[in-house]
């Protein structure tokens, strides 16, 4: 999944030890990332009205917004590892859940089994996993 407008806010204040250590991090992921996403970086020190509009409750403070409205939030400080893999996971590259896939398969062939077999409590059980794993795959596509 691709989404087409990606937002990455960095809401920092100047006096905040972490947001001065995230900083390096946060520029090379944007020029790694900069072609799928743009980053905002606001001082809460001068744009209070701003941070406040959006909740921000300490620093740093990172707001994913994909197509205008907030996909994903961190707060505090967080490795670079981390930071990248929360980027990835809920920007621009989702991995396609293969697990939902499993869950729905399994789901069919216990609704079928339990049918066959005159065992209500088999087919629930299959229809309990096929509406788990729809679900997964409605919630990947938004």
């Amino acid at each position: 999944m691709h989404a087409s407008n990606i937002d990455v806010l960095v809401v920092t204040t100047p006096w905040c030890h972490h947001c001065r250590a995230m900083r390096p991090t946060l520029d090379r992921l944007a020029v790694t990332y900069g072609e799928s996403m743009r980053f905002h970086h606001i001082d809460a020190s001068v744009e209070p009205d701003r941070v406040d509009g959006l909740h921000v409750q300490g620093t740093p403070t990172i707001i994913l917004e994909v197509d205008g409205a907030e996909r994903a939030r961190l707060v505090g400080r967080v490795s670079d590892t981390d930071l990248e893999a929360f980027l990835v996971s809920y920007g621009t590259h989702r991995a396609f859940p293969t697990d939902a896939v499993v869950r729905a398969g399994a789901g069919v062939a216990l609704i079928v089994s339990g049918w066959m077999l005159a065992a209500p409590v088999l087919a629930a059980v299959g229809l309990a996993l096929a509406a788990w794993a729809a679900v997964t795959m409605w919630r990947w596509t938004r």
